[in-house]
């Protein structure tokens, strides 16, 4: 006897294949945009002092991070508000308490303390 594919099993499916989608062009955007900035980095490297160099290169770097990272987030947020999978949460201020607050020193304090494992 075949089970019946509900209503459910096609939501789950079109949510996987659209994480999917969102890590295909994270690994698109990230090996175009770390390629780019090293090319770039290193083309640049004989026409200026180090420490322009050097900050220019850290520069790249973080604005390829951040646009590896928010990209396909973004993608992924659109896909699935057209597939009307996803539902915005509710960000009020009015549900910050102190504790909540003291998540986000905690939170870089423990990415710091990670980053020198």
């Amino acid at each position: 006897m075949e089970r019946d594919i509900t209503f459910y099993d096609r939501d789950y499916k079109r949510t996987c294949t659209s994480i999917g989608w969102a890590l295909l062009l994270f690994l698109g955007i990230y090996r175009v945009l770390f390629t780019g900035a090293g090319h770039a980095s290193a083309a640049l490297e004989g026409l200026m002092l180090y420490k322009w160099h050097y900050t220019l290169s850290e520069l790249m770097n973080i604005a390829a991070y951040l646009l590896t990272f928010l990209l396909p987030a973004f993608f992924l947020r659109f896909l699935l508000r057209k597939k009307k999978v996803f539902t915005a949460p509710d960000y009020s201020f009015d549900k910050i308490t102190a504790n909540s607050l003291l998540l986000i020193p905690a939170t870089i304090g423990a990415a710091i303390l990670a980053s020198f494992v």
